[in-house]
């Protein structure tokens, strides 16, 4: 396109804006001379006329690119030729308002297709709304419910627009997103192509020049959504992180009343691990660590196809340049069936906090009525837990199974994942021990927008939103709007009988 505006488009376009100025400013006067405006008056007032002459100014720009000698004709994509036919008006809604655009439009007689070749230059889709538009809906539309996310608009932009245009534009993305992953997933794992090579800016966070960060967290689970077509289904959310050390600001979630308040706060990447009760570090026990740059994966219905995915995110984080890989996660058997599959190197590490619920729920089943002999048995239990003596609570729990159906459900749980609770090890290496990573992913990444009140999804919706709240919180929402193929509206004329 040649975007060079002749001189008669520059004289133009400075006697539009010239006009335009002349009347904002005879407006904001004039409102000033009629009352006792207040500053927030003034400013709503003088939003508003910026608004409007932006308007002004973008038709105005837009019409500088209109060619004042189009050609006679044009070739068409049939292989037969397009005739110029004449000016034709489009309209568009912009974050600046309605522009209102006359350009060339031409009509192949062979296929009957209309052409405005502008239309395409400027990624202009008539009757329809601008890029710009389409992309704060959608991330809007991502971060607040349709109608919410209009009315946000609306206050931020001065611009009107539906729920249902909200909600089309963010679904369109979602497609577009969805479409990307699924052929990035078929051509490694369907085709066996090597998968795109690690991002740099994903990187595991290390200085240039410096080794990379030690290790990369890998954790998953699932949240249950409600959908209209087959009731409550599992969306599954995958996290990979790094961590950073932070100060000791509380004591270590050990013993039992604090233990049960840990289990269910599960703060993202704060758990205060390896601390004494009164909050000091013991000699063998490392700082507390802080989960730190996040970055997600979301999928609804297909468990293998979001571990591929899952992985696919943690080659792009750099996995082989890990120096160690660590797979945090609770009891699903499928989860850990999965880790295997996919990350055969990675250590293995059973939830702290899930696993301290049982023994949560064992003290409470063996001690209903006295809340100090349930305090005094947990305790004994978790602190031989915290220091790997594994065995040693499993032959309790074994003693009682017979008559305590949560001793038994116990003994069963850590019996299972009994090679995935070595705590001290943990700690001796400087691991995290806690999913609260993933916890506080499943809340703010799924919870937080389709599981609001009164809301039903389709599957494809819910996992569309899901798939864009993952790269909206992972800092890749630029990454994801170059995905947006242009739109163009279709000019067809049927031939005459």
């Amino acid at each position: 396109m040649d975007c060079k505006a002749s001189r008669v488009h520059v004289e133009s376009l400075k006697t539009a804006l010239h006009a335009a100025v002349d009347a904002l400013l005879e407006r904001l006067l004039a409102a000033c001379a009629g009352g006792e405006p207040t500053l927030e008056g003034l400013e709503r007032m003088v939003l508003s006329e910026l608004h409007s002459l932006g308007t002004v100014t973008l038709t105005a720009l837009c019409a500088t690119l209109v060619p004042r000698y189009p050609p006679a004709q044009l070739p068409c994509g049939c292989g037969g030729t397009a005739h110029y036919q004449r000016q034709r008006l489009a309209q568009c809604k912009t974050l600046l308002g309605v522009v209102h655009l006359k350009r060339p439009y031409y009509l192949c007689p062979t296929c009957h297709q209309g052409h405005c070749p502008l239309d395409r230059d400027l990624g202009l889709c008539a009757g329809s709304i601008s890029g710009g538009l389409e992309a704060l809906l959608a991330l809007m539309g991502s971060a607040f419910s349709y109608g919410h996310a209009a009315e946000m608009v609306a206050r931020l932009s001065l611009v009107q627009v539906s729920a249902s245009r909200c909600r089309q534009a963010t679904n369109a993305l979602g497609r577009a997103l969805a479409a990307h992953e699924e052929s990035v997933s078929h051509a490694v794992w369907e085709q066996g192509h090597e998968p795109p090579p690690p991002a740099p800016e994903a990187g595991l966070g290390a200085a240039p020049g410096q080794p990379p960060l030690d290790p990369l967290y890998v954790s998953a689970d699932g949240v249950i959504v409600p959908t209209r077509e087959t009731g409550w289904r599992e969306q599954c959310v995958g996290a990979l992180y790094t961590t950073t050390p932070v100060s000791h600001r509380r004591p270590a979630q050990r013993n039992a009343a604090s233990s049960e308040l840990a289990a269910s706060e599960h703060v993202q990447g704060e758990h205060a691990q390896g601390e004494h009760a009164q909050g000091e570090p013991a000699p063998d026990e490392p700082a507390s660590l802080r989960s730190r740059g996040h970055s997600y994966i979301s999928d609804l219905g297909d468990r293998r196809a979001f571990m591929q995915s899952l992985w696919l995110e943690a080659h792009r984080r750099g996995l082989e340049q890990a120096q160690r890989t660590v797979f945090i996660g609770d009891g699903a058997t499928w989860l850990w069936q999965s880790a295997e599959e996919h990350f055969p190197t990675a250590i293995q590490v059973l939830d702290w906090y899930h696993a301290a619920s049982y023994v949560q729920r064992t003290a409470q089943a063996l001690h209903p009525a006295d809340a100090a002999a349930r305090t005094q048995w947990a305790e004994r239990q978790l602190d031989a837990l915290w220091q790997s003596r594994t065995q040693e609570v499993l032959t309790v729990l074994a003693s009682l199974a017979t008559g305590c159906k949560a001793a038994e459900e116990a003994l069963g749980y850590f019996t299972t994942h009994q090679t995935r609770m070595d705590y001290a090890r943990y700690r001796s290496l400087g691991l995290q021990v806690g999913s609260g990573t993933i916890e506080s992913a499943c809340k703010h990444l799924i919870q937080a927008r389709i599981k609001q009140a009164g809301m039903r999804w389709s599957v494809h919706n819910a996992r569309l939103m899901g798939k864009l709240r993952a790269r909206l919180k992972s800092g890749r929402w630029d990454e994801t709007l170059a995905l947006r193929t242009p739109r163009h509206r279709s000019y067809r004329r049927q031939p005459a009988p």
